[in-house]
């Protein structure tokens, strides 16, 4: 009798040995799966995180190309118009200043152009409800008795504003509003 209950004593031994045995075995590969799942996401993180930082590095790199391309265009035109538009002033012709800017407001991505004088008036415009008012009414100030070039870019325009020498004297400033959308058209 002592061995039918020894027998029986060491099948349900044996029984739950082999269960504890398959639960450890399935808990070390769910952990060892989990594990690996864990490193596989954080790898994945690394690397969008390593992808988005390069994108917005490119993103960056082009828009300070477009930048120094967009520089040297408007260097390009309004340097020229601004020695012509300095002439016609200095001879008091706006009549010649007026048809110039017209001219120009032709493009499809000029929206407005308008001639300063050194005290912030504007003088001529394409757009007349802003002639003869103060620019710092209408426009940022800052673009205003600046002794070069200055290039202001905000959602969907260039702002672009040329200084005006005189002989020995500031005489004012072009200001052009560029959109950079309608330049194909």
């Amino acid at each position: 009798m002592v061995s039918k209950v020894e027998a029986e004593r060491k099948k349900r031994i044996k029984k739950t040995a082999r269960i504890t045995f398959w639960f450890v075995v399935i808990g070390l590969l769910s952990g060892t799966t989990g594990w690996y799942y864990w490193q596989m996401k954080q790898e994945l993180m690394t690397k969008s995180a390593q992808i988005r930082q390069l994108e917005l590095e490119i993103e960056q790199e082009k828009n300070e190309s477009s930048v120094r391309a967009d520089s040297f265009m408007f260097e390009l035109i309004m340097e020229p118009f601004g020695w012509t538009i300095r002439d016609e002033l200095l001879s008091d012709n706006l009549e010649k200043v007026h048809q110039y800017l017209t001219q120009y407001v032709k493009h499809p991505s000029i929206e407005l152009l308008a001639v300063i004088d050194d005290e912030g008036t504007i003088l001529s415009s394409t757009d007349k409800k802003i002639e003869k008012r103060k620019f710092d009414d209408v426009f940022p100030k800052y673009t205003l008795h600046e002794t070069k070039l200055v290039i202001n870019k905000s959602v969907g325009q260039i702002h672009v504003s040329q200084p005006l020498m005189g002989f020995d004297t500031p005489l004012g400033s072009i200001y052009m509003i560029f959109n950079p959308s309608n330049a194909n058209q």
